[in-house]
């Protein structure tokens, strides 16, 4: 090996810059140390160098931008908010995960939370509970696709009160309809079973709902719901639970949101008083559930 150093320059488009990134993730994970150059849009590089001759591109090639940069300003990663800023934090904790070299595993942590204000800490919480997917799976998971699966802690709530109301006898139907708020049911696959069984112009057995769905999937899916093993926790513990999380975790994430706000603000010398304001009164609002 000549050179740790390795200039990436792909066609000036979105996908090219797709491909410098899953380039540069490989390049890393072998020790390398990526750079960047970007062809102006639209141009390839031999488009570029007929364009404004070899002596200019050696002079760009003198001034490559570093790979993170590069990531961070293709993914708007300094812009996102909320749910798409989570998701970006995310996929940058499962390529570091699998980076081997701890010094440089490191190294990226330091620099990213630094460029994205955030903690170290939390980036590092998040990366360890990042699963490292094993090639031979991809096809598998590729298969598996359109599987119904519920992951987070909201998906699963919403999943528990209707799998329990299409088990459940009228009074209990009654109870859960009663006690959560339709806007709380964001998965449209359990919003639908729910307005269905909730409609009182469909006096419908529960099991009669597979045949308002067309699609192979949610059908087994359903089926699979009427054999699910009965809980032992009284149907109002699981409600009272399940409404919990549901209310909990949306005011946790704009807790977070305005977390970074502050962040943000103060590393600019900026007044943060409104958004400190704020910040104490969702952690009262979250108490108080």
């Amino acid at each position: 090996r000549i050179t740790k150093k390795v200039i990436l320059v792909y066609d000036g488009d979105d996908a090219g810059a797709n491909a410098v990134i899953k380039a540069g993730w490989t390049l890393i994970k072998g020790d390398l140390d990526p750079m960047v150059i970007r062809p102006p849009k639209g141009l390839d590089p031999d488009d570029w160098i007929d364009k404004i001759g070899g002596e200019n591109i050696i002079k760009a090639l003198s001034k490559p931008e570093s790979y993170i940069n590069f990531n961070i300003k293709f993914h708007k990663g300094k812009e996102l908010e909320g749910s798409d800023r989570r998701e970006y934090i995310i996929q940058l904790a499962k390529e570091i995960k699998n980076i081997k070299d701890g010094i440089i595993r490191n190294d990226l942590i330091r620099i990213i939370c630094s460029k994205l204000l955030i903690e170290e800490k939390d980036l590092i919480r998040t990366m360890k509970t990042q699963r490292i997917v094993d090639s031979r799976m991809i096809e598998e998971n590729f298969n598996k696709k359109n599987t119904i699966n519920f992951t987070s802690k909201v998906e699963k709530a919403q999943f528990e009160l209707i799998k329990l109301m299409l088990n459940s006898n009228d009074q209990t139907k009654k109870h859960i309809r009663e006690s959560i708020s339709e806007d709380l049911l964001t998965v449209p696959f359990l919003k639908k079973i729910y307005e269905i069984i909730k409609d009182i112009n469909l006096p419908i057995e529960s099991s009669s709902i597979i045949e308002y769905f067309k699609d192979k999937n949610e059908r087994e899916f359903i089926i699979k719901m009427f054999f699910e093993t009965a809980s032992e926790t009284s149907i109002e513990e699981i409600v009272f639970d399940c409404l919990k999380i549901l209310k909990s975790e949306p005011i946790k994430q704009q807790i977070s949101d305005i977390r970074v706000k502050i962040r943000e603000k103060e590393s600019k010398g900026e007044n943060s008083f409104k958004e400190l304001t704020s910040l104490a009164e969702l952690r009262k609002k979250l108490n108080d559930l």
